[in-house]
C-alpha cells in the first residue's frame, strides 16, 4: 500500500516538476555563446568536476544546451551522450528524462535522443526502480525490447528488497498482459532466490500461456538448484496441466544432487517414476548421467545407466558421458572401465569413436594401443577409431603412423588416414614419403596420397613437385596430383599457381584447379587477379575466373566493377547466374543502384525484365 501511495505521489510531483521546468526553460534568457563545437564544455556546463565533484551537470545545463541554436543537432546529441550523461546526479534523472522526452528534434537525430533516454531509464531503474516504472509514459515509442528490459530491471531491483510489494505494484503501474508477463521475468528471478515458496505460489496464479510456463520453469529450476528435495516435494502437488513443470523440476533437482554428490540412487529412481511422460523420464536419466560424469566420476555414471536405464535413455546417457571435451588423463581409466560395461552395439560404437577423438588429441600413442586392442566384435568401430587416431599420431610421429599402416592386415581400411600420414611424413623427409606411398599395396588410392606428399613438397620446392607430376601418365591420376600441388602453391603465390594450372590438360580438372587459385587470389590481391583476368580469352577459363570474382568479398567493395566483369561471361546461362548474384547482393546494400544497373546488363530482354521485377520490391522499401 505504501508503495502504491508513493507511486501516486510521484506522478503528482513529476507533473509539478515538469510544469516548473517548462516555465524555467522558456523564461531563461538566451546565453550568448560561441559556435565552436570544441568549446561546448565551457559553454554548456555551469560547474566543473573540481567545484561539484562527480555530479557536475545540472538541469540548467541541459536547458541551455536545448536552447542554444548555434550548436548543431548532431553536436548536441554527441555532447549529451559523451559528456552530460557522465555527470548527472541520480536525483536529477527524472527531470532529465522529462526534458528529453519533450525536446522536439528532426527525424535524423531522433534515434540518438531515444538511445540517450533509454540509457537514462536504465540508470534510473537501478537507482530508483519505482520511479523508473512511474515514468514509463516518457519512454520512447516503439522501443518495446528496451522498455521490457527496463521493466524487468526495475522490478528485479524492487524484488530484491520487497518481492511481495513489487508483485503487487505491477498491475497498478501499467496495464496489459504483454507488459505484465514480460515484466514479471526479472521480478520472479529475484523473488525465487529470496523466497522460492512464495515465488512459485505467485507464479502459478499468472494467466495461462507461454510466458507463465517460462516463468514457472525458471522459478522452479532456481528452487531445484537451491533446495532440490524441497522443490521435488512441491512439484509433486502440481496440477496435471503443469506436468511439464514437474518434469523440469525433477530433471534439474536430480541433476543438481548428482553433481553435488548428494545422490541416492533408489530415491532418484522413485522420483523419476513420478513422471508420467516417458520422454521426461528418459531426460532425467540422461541428466543424472551427465552430472555424474561432470563430477569427474564417469564410472559412477556408467553404473547408474547400467542399473537404471535401457533403450533411448541408455543410448542418450552413454552419448552424454563420452561426448566430452578437454579430456583429462585421470578420466581415461574410469571411462575405459565404463566402456567395457556397454553391451548395446550402437551405443558402444558411438562411445568408442568419441573416445578415440578425445584421447587422440590428448595422447595419440596410448590411444592407438587401446584402439588396436579392441576385439573383433568392435571391428567397424575399431577401424573408425584408428582412422581418427592415426592422423593425430602422424603430427608428432609420422614414422610410427606409417609403420602401423605397413603392418596392417588391410591397409586400404585406413584410406582416410593415409593422405594425412603421407603429408606429415613428407614434412620431415619427402623422399621417404614418396617411397612409402610408392610401396603401398595396389588396392590403395596412390593418387590422393601422392598428391598430399607433393603438396607438402611444393611449399619448399614447387619446381621439383611439378616436374614429378608432369612425369606421370596423363589421366585422372596426374590431374589429382597436379590439382593438389596447385592448391598448395596458391596459398603463398597465386600468380605462380595459376601459371602452372594453365599448363594442365584442358578439361574439368584444369577448371577446378583454376577455380581454387582464383578463389584465393581474388581475396589476397584483387588488382593483380583482375590484371591476369584481363589477358584471358573468352571461354571456360575466363568464365570460371569471373565466377570467383562474383562470389568474393570484392563484390561488396565495388559491385559496379564486378557487374562489368559478369557481363563479359561468354556462356549465357552462366552469365545470367553471375549477374543475378551480383545484383541481388548489391541490392542488400543499395537497392536503387542495383535496380538502375539492371537496366544495362548483357541479357536477353525477357531475362532482363524478370531480373528487374525481382529487384523492384527491394528498391521500393
Amino acid at each position: 500500500m505504501k508503495v502504491c501511495l508513493r507511486v501516486a505521489s510521484l506522478f503528482g510531483i513529476l507533473g509539478a516538476s515538469y510544469l516548473l521546468g517548462r516555465w524555467q526553460s522558456t523564461n531563461t534568457p538566451r546565453v550568448e555563446v560561441k559556435s565552436s563545437a570544441a568549446e561546448l564544455k565551457s559553454i554548456v556546463i555551469s560547474k566543473t568536476t573540481k567545484t561539484k565533484g562527480a555530479y557536475f551537470v545540472t538541469i540548467d545545463d541541459l536547458r541551455r544546451l536545448i536552447a542554444n541554436s548555434d550548436i548543431s543537432w548532431g553536436d548536441k546529441m554527441d555532447y549529451l551522450h559523451n559528456i552530460l550523461l557522465q555527470g548527472i546526479d541520480p536525483k536529477d534523472l527524472p527531470e532529465f528524462i522529462q526534458l528529453l522526452a519533450d525536446w522536439p528534434m528532426p527525424p535524423n537525430v531522433l534515434s540518438s535522443k531515444n538511445a540517450i533516454t533509454i540509457e537514462l531509464f536504465k540508470k534510473l531503474g537501478g537507482d530508483d526502480p519505482e520511479l523508473a516504472l512511474a515514468l514509463l509514459t516518457y519512454f520512447p515509442a516503439n522501443a518495446y525490447p528496451d522498455r521490457t528490459e527496463v521493466i524487468g530491471l526495475a522490478l528485479g531491483n524492487l524484488a530484491a528488497k520487497d518481492p511481495t510489494a513489487a508483485y503487487s505494484l505491477v498491475a497498478q503501474i501499467y496495464p496489459g498482459d504483454f507488459d505484465k508477463l514480460q515484466g514479471y521475468d526479472g521480478l520472479f528471478k529475484q523473488w525465487s532466490k529470496i523466497n522460492p515458496t512464495d515465488a512459485t505460489a505467485a507464479a502459478l496464479k499468472l494467466p495461462p500461456g507461454p510466458m507463465r510456463q517460462a516463468i514457472l520453469d525458471s522459478v522452479a529450476k532456481n528452487w531445484a538448484d537451491a533446495d532440490p528435495k524441497a522443490a521435488i516435494a512441491w512439484a509433486q502437488n502440481l496440477a496435471v496441466t503443469d506436468s511439464k513443470i514437474l518434469g523440469d523440476v525433477v530433471n534439474s533437482a536430480l541433476a543438481k544432487m548428482a553433481q553435488s554428490g548428494n545422490f541416492d540412487q533408489p530415491t532418484a529412481i522413485n522420483d523419476i517414476n513420478l513422471l508420467s511422460n516417458l520422454a521426461d523420464r528418459n531426460s532425467a536419466v540422461t541428466a543424472i548421467a551427465t552430472s555424474l560424469a561432470k563430477n569427474q566420476n564417469p564410472g559412477a555414471a556408467m553404473d547408474w545407466l547400467n542399473q537404471s536405464a535401457s533403450g533411448v535413455a541408455y543410448d542418450a546417457g552413454v552419448s552424454s558421458i563420452f561426448n566430452r571435451y578437454n579430456l583429462k588423463e585421470d578420466e581415461v581409466p574410469p571411462l575405459l572401465a565404463g566402456l567395457e560395461k556397454i553391451s548395446d552395439p550402437v551405443a558402444r560404437s558411438g562411445a568408442i569413436e568419441e573416445m578415440a577423438a578425445q584421447w587422440s588429441a590428448l595422447n595419440s600413442a596410448d590411444a592407438l594401443l587401446w584402439a588396436h586392442s579392441l576385439p573383433d566384435t568392435d571391428a567397424e568401430a575399431r577401424t573408425s577409431a584408428l582412422n581418427t587416431i592415426l592422423p593425430a599420431l602422424s603430427k608428432t610421429n609420422p614414422l610410427a603412423a606409417a609403420a602401423f599402416i605397413d603392418n596392417a592386415a588391410d591397409p586400404s581400411a585406413y584410406m582416410t588416414a593415409i593422405p594425412v600420414i603421407a603429408q606429415n611424413l613428407a614434412a620431415i623427409d619427402v623422399n621417404a614419403a614418396m617411397t612409402w606411398v610408392g610401396d603401398l599395396p595396389e588396392n590403395i588410392d596412390h593418387d590422393q596420397a601422392m598428391g598430399s606428399v607433393l603438396a607438402s613438397l611444393a611449399q619448399t620446392n614447387p619446381e621439383i613437385a611439378w616436374n614429378y607430376a608432369e612425369s606421370l601418365p596423363a589421366g585422372d591420376s596426374q590431374n589429382t596430383v597436379m590439382t593438389s600441388i596447385v592448391s598448395s602453391i596458391a596459398k603463398q603465390d597465386p600468380a605462380q599457381a595459376v601459371n602452372l594450372a594453365e599448363t594442365m590438360p584442358a578439361g574439368n580438372a584444369q577448371l577446378n584447379a583454376i577455380g581454387e587459385v582464383a578463389d584465393e587470389w581474388v581475396k589476397q590481391d584483387p588488382q593483380a587477379f583482375t590484371g591476369w583476368m584481363n589477358g584471358l580469352p573468352a571461354g571456360d577459363l575466363h568464365d570460371k575466373a569471373v565466377q570467383s570474382l562474383v562470389l568474393s568479398p570484392q563484390m561488396y567493395k565495388d559491385p559496379a566493377a564486378v557487374l562489368a566483369w559478369a557481363n563479359t561471361v561468354s556462356v549465357e546461362k552462366y552469365r545470367s547466374s553471375d549477374i543475378y548474384v551480383v545484383l541481388s547482393t548489391w541490392a542488400r546494400v543499395d537497392a536503387t543502384a542495383a535496380l538502375n544497373a539492371a537496366q544495362t546488363v548483357n541479357l536477353p530482354a525477357d531475362q532482363k525484365e524478370t531480373l528487374i521485377q525481382k529487384l523492384t520490391p527491394a528498391a521500393g522499401k
